[in-house]
């Protein structure tokens, strides 16, 4: 067992966290002319409950439009540098649709990687957290994960949302435990077209819960998805969308200069955007 020091200003705002060094937690509170106290908690590794007090010092520090904008970048960044996200305008690749994209997102890579995962349970967990909801639920299978460590750091239940129900057993949708009449945010790694993401919404309401927002790493910023959860009256927000995710490209020289525009215009149009560019689109595939 260790000490964990934790720092609040005059209001009981979180100012920093000192780990195991009384001493220099005195100097700091000693030097800030009682602007600051210190309170000691015990905890047991340094795992989960040491995230959760780095992730509420950052909250201090988040929530401003520039602030998210911040971290749509630095998000935007981890998926181009861990390669979830690829970008190829000379050689697009296909989706099972058939369609041509330039642009191709993996975000189970990411689980692969203990410091960015930690960034973006931390994005999840600001975000949700401002919504109090009951319960946490994540899409299978990619969210599992993302689910389960936002409800370990916000110490709430949680739940998964199966794409069909089981033909065998108790035939359950949703596993972990009855919503009914409890919130949910719906935690989910990509939306695309919006589909998939509203169908786990769908279930989760089915099953009498109040579903408080559907939230995603990574949106492609499709029209006709933000139209999907307008109708649906379904709030949704992601930590990075397509747009910010081009531009970190372009800045970090991760794509050519001259394919920027080419590469910009595949979320305004997809099904067309591949003939356009000398790409035919092919069959779906089965």
């Amino acid at each position: 067992m260790k000490e964990l020091y934790i720092l609040r200003d005059t209001l009981g705002q979180l100012q920093d966290v000192v780990l195991t060094d009384v001493l220099k937690a005195e100097r700091i509170v000693k030097s800030s002319n009682g602007r600051l106290t210190f309170e000691k908690i015990l905890w047991l590794n340094d795992g989960l409950d040491c995230i959760f007090y780095e992730r509420e010092l950052a909250q201090s520090q988040l929530g401003r439009p520039q602030d998210r904008t911040r971290q749509a970048r630095e998000i935007a960044q981890i998926l181009l540098e861990k390669e979830a996200v690829t970008i190829n305008a000379d050689e697009p690749y296909i989706y099972v649709s058939g369609l041509r994209s330039p642009i191709y997102c993996d975000n189970r890579r990411l689980i692969f990687f203990p410091n960015e995962r930690r960034i973006i349970s931390h994005a999840f967990a600001e975000r949700v957290r401002s919504f109090s909801p009951d319960v946490i639920a994540g899409t299978a299978s990619s969210a599992i994960p993302w689910a389960t460590w936002v409800a370990a750091l916000l110490n709430r239940p949680m739940v998964y949302i199966r794409k069909a129900s089981k033909e065998y057993g108790q035939r359950r949708l949703i596993e972990g435990g009855d919503i009914r009449g409890i919130s949910v945010v719906v935690l989910e790694d990509l939306v695309s077209t919006g589909g998939s993401s509203l169908n786990a919404v769908n279930a989760c309401r089915e099953a009498g819960a109040n579903v408080l927002s559907m939230m995603a790493i990574f949106t492609y910023e499709f029209q006709e998805a933000a139209q999907k959860f307008r109708d649906a009256r379904c709030h949704t927000e992601a930590l990075t969308n397509f747009s910010t995710l081009v531009q970190v490209a372009a800045e970090k020289q991760m794509i050519r200069s001259e394919k920027i525009t080419m590469i910009q215009e595949w979320n305004t149009n997809p099904q067309q955007w591949g003939p356009r560019h000398g790409f035919p689109n092919v069959s779906p595939m089965s």
